[in-house]
């Protein structure tokens, strides 16, 4: 996710640092935690969990995707992050959070992710909420794998992409 990939841009400095959230005290907030929520989190070491813990950032692992389905799991992030037209969403998918069977051409593959369908159930009702203003889509590497990988992997994502901007089939 973004974050891991933040988190890991400042290693160094996490590994110095006894306190995580002291990386953070000096920079003004300019997003309220209590809008962020991560969906399919896995591998989280324990330093990355401290940081989103003591943010208080919301987040659901993929074992708690695998225990109350992807349907639940957007639902209750959908109602911790209440959007509407006033408070719009920006979704940022990272690849990588897709199992590597779905998405093999990507930078940091780590087995039991998304499966396909959960990815097209959880764009699908993000989408449904109409307050979609922004979307990322990142981790998708052309330069990793064989073609018919880059092919898996940059198909699946625009279904997902397609998904998003509510264009189902």
């Amino acid at each position: 996710m973004v974050l891991s990939f933040f988190i890991q841009g400042i290693q160094s400095e996490i590994e110095n640092s006894p306190d995580l959230t002291s990386l953070f005290h000096s920079i003004p907030p300019n997003l309220d935690c209590s809008s962020l929520c991560y969906i399919g989190l896995r591998d989280l070491d324990p330093p990355e969990r401290h940081l989103l813990d003591s943010l208080q950032i919301k987040y659901f692992t993929m074992g708690d995707v695998d225990k109350l389905g992807i349907s639940e799991t957007t639902s209750r992030a959908l109602d911790i992050l209440k959007p509407s037209a006033n408070k719009p969403l920006h979704v940022s998918f990272d690849a990588d959070s897709l199992d590597p069977c779905y998405a093999p051409s990507t930078g940091t593959p780590v087995p039991g992710g998304l499966t396909l369908d959960e990815a097209l159930t959880l764009a699908k009702t993000v989408s449904a909420t109409n307050a979609i203003r922004c979307i990322d889509f990142v981790e998708v590497n052309p330069k990793i794998g064989e073609a018919k990988d880059v092919i898996k992997t940059v198909d699946n994502s625009i279904k997902i992409l397609l998904s998003l901007l509510g264009v189902t089939k």
